[in-house]
């Protein structure tokens, strides 16, 4: 008999593809468009000053979805283009807009690289680490070698202006083409506050997203940079008004909802193996007579449609089919897998792991019951 290793692995067996993010692509797309046909009141321009900055955000937990939608907005546009993003480019300038995006450029930063950066008398300046590390990301998503910081700041002298242009040229795209500057784990800042040297408030409260997005709403006035910002953080579960009135940020929610079942239907004919071949997910899973409907309903039941579940669900159901060889012949089959104890406890383990790492004031067993809840995680009376 096989043992429990081998018999329920997570090893990654195909490409999944992203589905049901229409309406987010739509208003996300609509906040960009916003600050493109609002950018001159921030600059100060136009004696009109009536609008605040809004920037696309998605504070959602793990498993849900941010890092690959940040990563794949831009693949969403050029897909939904001439669909679900049509009404919103009847109007001849939002049109224009649009096919520029399409042609935009994106930098992805992960967060979680930010740390003190020379000169030393600039190590505890967050601009300066935030500027530092766009310059950085831009280096690696080029294939170039990591700047020298002090040669760097020599260059740039903190001026937003000197920073777009000096990452244009690292990624070689042209003055007028639009980037798109998606950052990534923002909730480092619960942690790396400390860190940096930041404003305090009346009370001698420091508030280090208010010093992050104030950072952005400077570079904001730069023509043809956006920003999406997504990253769990207990620090922003704070009002907007309260968490981003010292930089007039408004954040813009995300939805990022999980996927139902016609979305998960989707999501399994469309995904394909890593085969060359390249057979679709659903074929290798369903037979005659069990249906690809039916095995996105036991989906829907076990994971709840967390995206990040749901693909690691997928990915223990084909190894475990692929190695026996034969598809599921039954829903109930189907469901007796997933429902198994141990299927479902190494399914979740990635998110057992977060909820473990959780820091002490966010570890109440409410909480922590709550996000076994969500995630469906099984757990026995004596388990930790």
């Amino acid at each position: 008999m096989a043992s429990l290793d081998e018999k329920w692995k997570a090893v990654d067996k195909f490409e999944s593809v992203v589905v049901d993010r229409e309406r987010d692509v739509v208003r996300v797309t609509k906040e960009l468009y916003d600050l493109h046909s609002n950018r001159e009141q921030l600059r100060g321009i136009t004696s009109s000053c009536d609008y605040r900055l809004t920037i696309p955000f998605a504070p959602h937990l793990f498993g849900s979805g941010k890092t690959t939608f940040a990563r794949t907005y831009l693949e969403l546009v050029q897909r939904f283009g001439e669909t679900f993003l049509s009404t919103f480019a009847s109007d001849p300038s939002r049109r224009t807009f649009l096919e520029n995006l399409k042609k935009a450029s994106l930098l992805f930063v992960d967060l979680r690289e930010l740390k003190p950066i020379d000169p030393i008398e600039f190590s505890r300046n967050l601009k300066w680490a935030v500027y530092y590390l766009l310059i950085k990301a831009a280096c690696l998503q080029s294939g170039l070698p990591q700047p020298d910081p002090d040669e760097c700041f020599k260059e740039l002298k903190l001026r937003s202006d000197a920073l777009v242009q000096k990452i244009r040229s690292i990624l070689n795209i042209p003055s007028d083409q639009y980037l798109l500057v998606a950052f990534d784990e923002v909730g480092v800042f619960d942690t790396k506050a400390t860190l940096f040297e930041l404003e305090k408030n009346d009370k001698g409260v420091v508030r280090p997203y208010n010093d992050f997005f104030g950072i952005i709403s400077q570079l904001c006035e730069e023509p043809d940079l956006f920003f999406i910002v997504v990253g769990k953080s207990k620090g922003l579960s704070i009002k907007n008004d309260v968490a981003f009135g010292l930089s007039r940020v408004i954040l813009h929610f995300i939805p990022l909802s999980p996927l139902d079942a016609s979305s998960i239907v989707e999501f399994l004919e469309k995904s394909l193996l890593k085969t060359p071949t390249q057979e679709p997910v659903c074929n290798v899973l369903c037979s005659s007579s069990f249906s690809v409907n039916e095995l996105a309903d036991s989906l829907l039941e076990c994971t709840g449609g967390v995206p990040g579940l749901l693909t690691r669900a997928v990915n223990m159901l084909l190894n475990y089919i692929i190695a026996r060889n034969q598809p599921f012949i039954s829903k109930e089959e189907c469901l007796t897998c997933m429902n198994d104890y141990d299927f479902r406890r190494i399914c979740a383990e990635p998110f057992v792991d977060r909820i473990l790492n959780l820091d002490e004031d966010r570890r109440s067993v409410f909480d922590i019951l709550l996000m076994m809840a969500l995630y469906r995680i099984p757990f026995k009376v004596d388990d930790i």
